[in-house]
């Protein structure tokens, strides 16, 4: 495999608030690997079809975001046992045929590697919820889910059964949580945070914000004003990233450089 002028992406809707292409493209400079990174919008009808299109343009890989992460399992084959416990894939390979893997699982944990598990309040029944929640429960926390849709969050609750205690919250309360994570996309743009009890929270707890801008959140800025531990999502973002950036190269990715690339150094 070549890696000179490689073609590679980030295919979601919306996806203008992408910090990946400039993460990916100072991860290349950094390798010295010729190539371009695109923040690609797709709507849902249209996936299957952009990516066949985008394999015959001869990309060599791409990243999925919301709302394309359980199509991405779809239409891919995989080696991934993550992909294969929830159906949620958000990263692909084109080289022959379409693969998938589940890099958002492995991402969301490593910044809170060294937290005690405990019980965690996961916000959102998407695929970003999924996978937060999967990988809460295969690191030995009890996790409550709240989502606006009392069906939807309740259908994650009982996918997750296999794994580990996942139980429905009727409200997005955190009493007796050590961890809050927002897997919605409400944070995305200026002014949006997700509901949230915070007088229920006790003083240890930490929020983790999936949703990231190029600076913290309304929900992190909140959290941090009341003197909380607070993870912001751009963590993720690398961590997530430079895995994809090493199946498709085969070779360690530049983590600090990219930090630097999304504001985190």
């Amino acid at each position: 495999m070549t890696t000179s002028g490689v073609s590679l992406g980030v295919v979601g809707d919306p996806i203008e608030h992408s910090l990946s292409p400039r993460m990916h493209e100072a991860a290349l400079a950094a390798c010295g690997i010729e190539g371009r990174y695109l923040a690609i919008r797709v709507a849902e009808s249209e996936f299957e079809d952009a990516i066949a299109h985008l394999a015959a343009c001869g990309f060599l890989g791409l990243n999925v975001t919301l709302p394309h992460k359980a199509a991405a399992a779809d239409i891919a084959t995989t080696d991934d046992p993550i992909v294969r416990d929830i159906h949620v894939a958000n990263c692909l390979l084109l080289v022959d045929e379409v693969r998938c893997r589940n890099f958002d699982v492995p991402g969301f944990l490593a910044p809170i590697a060294d937290l005690s598990p405990n019980t965690a309040l996961v916000l959102g029944a998407g695929g970003a919820a999924a996978a937060a929640a999967y990988g809460l429960l295969r690191a030995g926390w009890r996790v409550v889910i709240w989502n606006r849709s009392e069906r939807t969050g309740k259908s994650l609750c009982a996918a997750l059964a296999p794994f580990g205690e996942a139980e429905f919250r009727e409200e997005p309360n955190p009493e007796d949580c050590d961890l809050v994570v927002n897997a919605t996309p409400l944070g995305l743009k200026e002014g949006d945070c997700p509901r949230l009890v915070w007088e229920a929270l006790h003083p240890r707890a930490t929020l983790y914000d999936l949703a990231y801008r190029a600076e913290p959140t309304n929900l992190l800025r909140e959290a941090a004003c009341r003197g909380l531990t607070t993870v912001d999502g751009r963590e993720m973002l690398v961590e997530q990233g430079a895995l994809a950036f090493e199946w498709w190269f085969d070779r360690r990715a530049p983590r600090d450089v990219m930090r630097r690339a999304v504001g985190l150094e």
